[in-house]
């Protein structure tokens, strides 16, 4: 659950994980 992502954003009503390889739902 985003516990290697580097960080979280609240977009457009939905959890996005950034992650240092691309953007992960």
């Amino acid at each position: 659950n985003g516990a290697m992502a580097i960080g979280k954003h609240f977009i457009d009503g939905k959890w996005y994980s950034f992650k240092d390889n691309g953007v992960m739902m």
